[in-house]
């Protein structure tokens, strides 16, 4: 073989290597994960874009509908979330932060901890959901609010499920300024949620509590 033909060989094979690094790359360098407790290996980043919460088994999706996987948090041992938003939460563009965390407590005790917290941080008051929001979850709560949120004239609020020993809970703001595209997007997001998902064997989350 002469130097010429191991050149193209060499210059061939890394072409072939970058061709095949560059998803990877992508992928990756648009996630970022903010570790504000625990570390960031409580959650794995896979290849196809999705993260697995590895407390809980519970896949976060790489897009709800229309909205990307845009970050990640992780707040302390098994307890992280995943951010979805289309255009980072500006101009009106609605986000979710969609939590997996561990059950420590009763569904409604969660439930009224999670409104008092809104309620605090709103000015404004609470309203019954939109035609087309998700409601049919039986066994879950749900809460819509509307007024100043985060400096912003916005409607905000959650869902709130428990599956075995985790809370699933979605918070969403949608920008009044986004108007009635902003709201449709966030409404397809919040629907398109595992909210069926069902823990795996062996991952307990937290203590066991009667649900009221």
């Amino acid at each position: 073989m002469t130097l010429r033909s191991v050149a193209r060989a060499i210059i061939l094979l890394a072409t072939l290597l970058f061709a095949q690094l560059i998803p990877l790359s992508e992928a990756c360098a648009q996630l970022s994960v903010d570790v504000q407790g625990g570390d960031a290996s409580e959650v794995a980043i896979a290849h196809d874009g999705t993260a697995t919460h590895r407390g809980s088994g519970f896949v976060f999706q790489k897009q709800i509908a229309e909205l990307p996987l845009r970050g990640l948090t992780v707040y302390g041992p098994s307890d992280a979330s995943a951010y979805y938003t289309l255009r980072g939460g500006v101009n009106g563009d609605a986000w979710v932060t969609f939590y997996v965390y561990p059950a420590t407590i009763s569904l409604a005790d969660e439930d009224a901890g999670v409104e008092q917290a809104i309620l605090e941080r709103l000015a404004g008051h609470q309203i019954d959901p939109p035609a087309r929001a998700v409601t049919t979850l039986s066994d879950g709560r749900v809460g819509w609010f509307e007024g100043t949120y985060q400096n912003i004239q916005a409607k905000t609020g959650y869902i709130l499920v428990q599956r075995g020993g985790w809370f699933l809970k979605a918070r969403f703001t949608i920008p009044d300024g986004g108007g009635s595209e902003a709201m449709d997007r966030a409404l397809r997001a919040l629907a398109a949620l595992q909210w069926d998902w069902v823990p795996p064997s062996g991952t307990a989350g937290g203590a066991k509590v009667a649900v009221r």
